[in-house]
């Protein structure tokens, strides 16, 4: 039986085409955007968390679970990322026309490094004593 991230490796080879058109673009378009609107609105009370000298039960309470939630959301793309690494990896060890090979490889290549970036802006505004 196939794990869950091999099934959906062999979905993505599947459906590339589908995927790289509509489904990861959008997706990573909306990431982004997300992310740059929490980093917008989080960095204020960052600075101002990090500017005072000592922290009340509260302001460690909220910085907990907007950590908690940042964590999440990282672990979440560092998942995507993997499947991506081992898409490229069955891509490489496949039957598929080198012209084919390319193009996927490049393309995830550069989904992971948008997912890198998502990932940076999320860890900005971790808030750490």
């Amino acid at each position: 039986m196939n794990s869950f991230d091999q099934q959906e490796i062999k979905e993505l080879a599947e459906k590339f085409n589908d995927y790289s058109v509509n489904v990861f673009p959008k997706y990573l378009s909306d990431q982004l955007i997300a992310a740059k609107k929490n980093f917008k609105l989080r960095m204020p009370h960052v600075i101002g968390m990090k500017r005072k000298g000592r922290w009340s039960t509260e302001d460690v309470r909220q910085a907990f679970n907007y950590n908690e939630h940042n964590f999440k959301l990282i672990q979440y793309q560092k998942r995507f990322i993997n499947i991506l690494e081992s898409f490229i990896a069955m891509t490489k060890e496949s039957d598929l026309d080198e012209a084919i090979r390319v193009e996927r490889i490049r393309f995830s290549r550069d989904c992971i490094m948008k997912l890198y970036r998502i990932i940076a802006i999320y860890k900005a505004t971790i808030i750490t004593a």
